[in-house]
């Protein structure tokens, strides 16, 4: 090959390049974009990393001035409203889910854990009754936010590890579309295991949070015994679970 048809070739892939950045939009430190959006890279927790919206991926917010970007965090709560992601959330707003946050760790005594029906993703019918003498892990979490998205693959794993010892973790999609809209995102997400939908924000309201994640640990008689808010790591949330079996 001449040295003309070299700079040829070079220039149309430095073209194709900054057209891919356009389309795509930037992508955060640890992820990769593709036609659907950008995901985390794969680790050897999370062999295939989680879908995220372009939204998520590009984001980039000021709290209190500072600048929070990368590492796929934007907020310093770790999470997000139910109704939006919290980049520009100021004022009372702001105040607001600072004090839902925290409530993060809060323990209760007689709470009886509010009683839902809702759709799943496998088109069941799914109610807290249910589970009763079962422990229970109910999350909270929304389409729009990249940390519900974070969560994903630590459900997966956290399923697994306690299939067997009287626990089920029940994943609960807020305010993010019909059962439809979640089956074919959970594809897009590559979620293997059914997802409950609350197109509305009413089981938000019966439990009193508005933020995402939000997790309800829930014994064997039906009552809340701790509230978890905002993104947490697989060793943070299989702590929580032991406490749970064991109280």
């Amino acid at each position: 090959m001449n040295i003309k048809a070299i700079v040829i070739v070079a220039a149309a892939v430095l073209l194709l390049s900054a057209g891919a950045a356009i389309y795509f939009g930037p992508a955060v430190a640890g992820m990769v974009c593709n036609a659907w959006g950008c995901g985390a890279r794969a680790t050897a927790s999370s062999p295939s990393g989680a879908l995220y919206s372009k939204e998520a991926a590009g984001c980039a917010g000021s709290v209190d001035g500072a600048t929070v970007t990368g590492g796929g965090y934007c907020s310093k709560l770790n999470a997000c409203s139910v109704d939006r992601n919290l980049n520009d959330a100021s004022g009372a707003e702001l105040a607001r889910y600072r004090q839902e946050s925290s409530t993060d760790g809060k323990t209760f005594e007689d709470w009886i854990a509010p009683a839902f029906e809702l759709p799943n993703t496998a088109g069941e019918t799914v109610t807290l009754a249910d589970y009763r003498g079962t422990n229970v892990a109910l999350v909270f979490l929304s389409g729009h936010c990249y940390h519900s998205l974070d969560t994903l693959a630590i459900l997966a794993d956290l399923q697994d590890e306690y299939s067997d010892r009287n626990v089920e973790i029940l994943p609960v999609f807020i305010n993010s579309g019909s059962v439809e809209d979640l089956r074919s995102r959970a594809w897009e997400w590559e979620v293997e295991y059914p997802l409950i939908v609350s197109d509305d924000k009413g089981i938000s309201r019966d439990y009193d949070s508005r933020m995402v994640p939000a997790t309800f640990l829930i014994d064997e008689h039906g009552k809340v015994t701790k509230k978890l808010v905002g993104f947490k790591d697989l060793g943070a949330l299989d702590d929580a679970l032991g406490q749970l079996i064991r109280s």
